[in-house]
């Protein structure tokens, strides 16, 4: 993962300025994705569009702020000073002239800090508030659905008993409007659809949701998820893809549909694909 200078957006709150972590580029090595579509990377991390202010606390939706470019504020702080160990110097420019000269001489903005990621609580809240688009609803209800599993996964890893881990009431009917929104047409939201079921133990509807076509990308995920339900096992579990198999699928198969037994063996999915 490289990262470049902090972008400054400012808060169409309180006009405060605030830094957004500026990634220019991701790998996945290491990384490993769920059976809820959660992709753990610790080089590919999850992009972030509701934030809090630091100044003012109001929830924003980040691309929705001005920016006003890139600048390291720690440079206009302590001139003459490096970046910190963790960006590579040779990569990094520590004053970029993309910010107006005159904006540098705010002394609103030496107080730019990092936005601040809400809380499961306080995501809830602003679902609550509504006025949101169907994306940005969408978007919030996976992000609560991931951060249940979220301790079930850091639970699994621990290898303490994350099966102990439930749903409370909200996540509950969390998912369920999330089902709602997903349209069975579409190869992913169908698995989600049926992963959905799975984890709320409705075993015999994620199983009608996953017969008939996936495209080829897909074929682990229902392998493994299938699996799962004829273990009437509903807790979220990592996707096991032999290394280099995603190698073996070009580009201009990506939408080739295949067909499985599903819930036959394993193997004889596996052999189909």
């Amino acid at each position: 993962m490289r990262i470049g200078i902090p972008i400054i957006r400012r808060c169409s709150a309180c006009q405060g300025f605030f830094e957004e972590t500026n990634i220019q580029s991701t790998n996945t090595f290491g990384a490993c994705l769920w059976t809820d579509g959660r992709l753990m990377a610790s080089m590919c991390p999850l992009g972030d569009w509701l934030v809090r202010c630091p100044h003012c606390a109001a929830f924003l939706w980040l691309d929705e702020q001005e920016c006003l470019g890139e600048c390291w504020i720690h440079e206009l702080k302590n001139p003459g000073e490096s970046p910190d160990d963790f960006i590579e110097e040779e990569d990094y420019e520590v004053d970029p002239d993309e910010i107006d000269p005159e904006l540098k001489k705010d002394p609103k903005l030496r107080n730019a800090v990092p936005f601040e990621k809400p809380s499961a609580h306080e995501i809830f809240y602003v679902l609550e508030k509504g006025g949101l688009s169907e994306a940005k609803v969408r978007h919030l209800r996976r992000i609560l659905w991931w951060s249940v599993n979220d301790v079930r996964r850091m639970a699994f890893e621990i290898d303490h008993d994350y099966r102990e881990i439930e749903f409370s009431g909200r996540q509950l009917e969390n998912l369920k409007l999330l089902f709602e929104m997903l349209d069975p047409t579409d190869a992913d939201d169908r698995i989600m659809m049926a992963e959905i079921k799975r984890e709320l133990g409705e075993f015999e509807q994620a199983k009608e949701l996953l017969e008939g076509p996936f495209p080829k990308r897909l074929t682990f995920a229902v392998s493994t998820i299938k699996d799962l339900i004829d273990r009437k096992d509903r807790f979220v579990a990592p996707i096991i893809v032999p290394p280099g198999v995603e190698r073996e699928w070009d580009d201009e198969d990506d939408d080739e549909e295949v067909m499985y037994d599903v819930f036959e063996d394993d193997e004889d999915c596996t052999a189909k694909a």
